[in-house]
């Protein structure tokens, strides 16, 4: 408890967030994606990666996985594949509030039709990606998804930004990066409290005697 607590600590600094938000936010998508807290390190470290990387900041990124995580678990994806979703939506441009009710539209249709969601979405980016023309290709994103949503989804597609095979090398493992980034960004003042507790921690024995 005492080292989870402290990634948690070590991930509100790097992500710049809320201590006691983020991991009540975290936590709860790790229950819904049934995740063991053994893997805490692995996915937070994922998080920060996914964040730096397409720029979206880590408090709209855990806001928007809270909204749409439902979906993407429908849609057969796991909480880290979610996140870089959500990632590269965001790098191409498109919130991914504004297109959820397209993928909602989309799983409802699956599930009509007995489908395995994911493969139906993988086959859907794929035939909107090869589309010949870009009238083709927003054609087949409006049938899927609505008018609401198509364009922005259609045009994030085209631009190749949007993944579904490899996540754009978003994803691997996290294990340990939380622990790194928070190192080198900790200050002077940081590194002083750390070490006048341990001075402190270390004398209660002779201080007691």
């Amino acid at each position: 408890l005492e080292d989870t607590t402290k990634l948690f600590l070590d991930f509100a600094r790097v992500g710049d967030v809320e201590v006691a938000k983020s991991m009540k936010n975290v936590r709860g998508m790790m229950a819904q994606f049934n995740i063991p807290l053994a893997e805490t390190d692995d996915l937070l470290g994922d998080l920060v990666r996914i964040s730096q990387a397409t720029g979206e900041g880590m408090e709209p990124l855990l806001t928007n996985l809270q909204t749409m995580g439902p979906t993407f678990q429908q849609m057969g994806f796991s909480l880290e594949e979610s996140a870089a979703m959500l990632g590269q939506f965001s790098r191409a441009g498109v919130e991914g509030t504004k297109v959820s009710s397209g993928l909602i539209r989309f799983m409802g249709e699956m599930a009509e039709s007995g489908e395995d969601p994911r493969q139906a979405f993988e086959d859907l980016v794929g035939a909107i990606g090869s589309a010949t023309t870009e009238t083709d290709a927003l054609a087949i994103a409006t049938e899927a998804f609505g008018t609401r949503s198509a364009g922005m989804l259609s045009s994030a597609i085209r631009s190749g930004a949007i993944d579904v095979d490899n996540f754009s090398g978003l994803l691997g493992d996290g294990t340990g990066v939380v622990d790194t980034q928070a190192e080198a960004i900790m200050g002077l003042g940081d590194r002083w409290g750390i070490l006048k507790n341990k001075v402190f921690i270390a004398l209660q024995p002779i201080a007691t005697k």
